[in-house]
């Protein structure tokens, strides 16, 4: 039996056959099926021909708005699916948003806290230097003040490709700004002197003595930036 059928088959009679005084309610398959029996034996006459023709229409159209009650109860039963749904959906989103940010927060800590291994040239002297990622270039300026001796200082000229890290062009210092911002790559030289020193960039004496990566924490007194500084901000 079809679907139409099905629904043709509520309420029908307890018979379910043809007979003329049958509503368009009560028509069912089996209505439909003993009509066209009688009707093909001219046992029906025009009049309950035209009859049932009309009663079918009607059936029809009841049955037609049955499947549009039926739609909509199927789209106010799935709306009602994604409202219970819905908040569990939101709880994976969040889960997902807050993995992502926890893994680029853990790999933006694991870049801070490798090291860059740095060539400072100061003094006609090479010298290899470990400094966290992290750091900033006060860090770096502190640890180069206690590794060559220069407290009391007021500047420290750290040229990289001609520009001084610790001063930007508009005079402001470059203090917190970190290393893994500045484009520096194992192996970069810089070029350290004080003001009105004659260290020219064709130096090439080396030295053996090296900072170490244990050294990284260190700085001065007065002008002191720890990595760890709530203060520093990254750009």
């Amino acid at each position: 039996m079809t679907s139409q059928q099905s629904v043709m088959t509520s309420g029908a009679s307890s018979s379910g056959g043809y007979n003329a005084d049958i509503t368009a309610e009560d028509i069912t398959a089996q209505t439909i099926e003993d009509f066209t029996t009688k009707m093909k034996t001219n046992k029906l006459n025009i009049t309950e021909i035209k009859s049932f023709e009309e009663k079918l229409e009607t059936k029809l159209k009841l049955i037609n708005k049955e499947q549009e009650e039926l739609k909509k109860l199927k789209s106010d039963f799935k709306t009602l699916v994604n409202e219970l749904e819905a908040p569990s959906k939101a709880e994976a989103r969040q889960a997902k948003i807050k993995a992502r940010a926890e893994e680029t927060k853990r790999t933006k800590q694991e870049d801070r806290n490798s090291y860059l291994n740095l060539v400072i040239k100061y003094n006609n002297t090479d010298h290899e230097v470990s400094v966290k990622k992290g750091s900033t270039t006060g860090n770096l300026r502190n640890k180069l003040v206690e590794r060559f001796n220069l407290k009391g200082k007021q500047r420290l000229i750290m040229d990289f490709n001609g520009t001084d890290l610790y001063i930007s062009n508009n005079g402001k210092s470059y203090g917190l700004k970190r290393l893994n911002t500045l484009g520096l790559k194992n192996g970069d030289i810089i070029k350290v002197s004080l003001p009105g020193d004659k260290t020219t960039a064709d130096d090439k004496t080396t030295a053996d003595d090296k900072t170490t990566a244990e050294d990284d924490d260190i700085a001065e007194g007065g002008e002191s930036e720890s990595e760890t500084s709530d203060t520093e901000t990254e750009n």
